[in-house]
C-alpha cells in the first residue's frame, strides 16, 4: 500500500500531460500521436503490473516457500521419532 499513492500520482501526471497530445489535431499531431499512445499504454500496463500482479505473485511464492518448509519440518519430526 505504501506504493499506491506515488504510483497513482505518477500514472495522473503522465495522463494529464499525454492528454493534449492526444486530442491535438494541428501540424505535427499526427506524429506526436504514434509517441503519446504506447507510453499511456504502457503506463496503465505498468500499473496494472505492479499494483496488481506483483503482489499477487509475491504473495504466492510467500505461501508455497512456507508450506514448503512446513511440510519439511513435519517430514524431518517423522524420521528421527523413527
Amino acid at each position: 500500500m505504501q506504493r499506491l499513492r506515488p504510483k497513482l500520482m505518477t500514472l495522473a501526471v503522465m495522463m494529464l500531460s499525454l492528454a493534449p497530445i492526444l486530442w491535438e489535431s494541428g501540424i505535427g499531431s499526427d506524429v506526436m500521436k504514434q509517441i503519446a499512445a504506447p507510453i499511456v499504454g504502457g503506463m496503465i500496463t505498468s500499473t496494472i503490473h505492479v499494483l496488481i500482479l506483483v503482489p499477487v505473485f509475491f504473495a504466492t511464492m510467500k505461501e508455497r516457500a512456507l508450506s514448503r518448509s512446513d511440510r519439511d519440518r513435519n517430514d524431518s519430526s517423522i524420521s528421527r521419532s523413527q
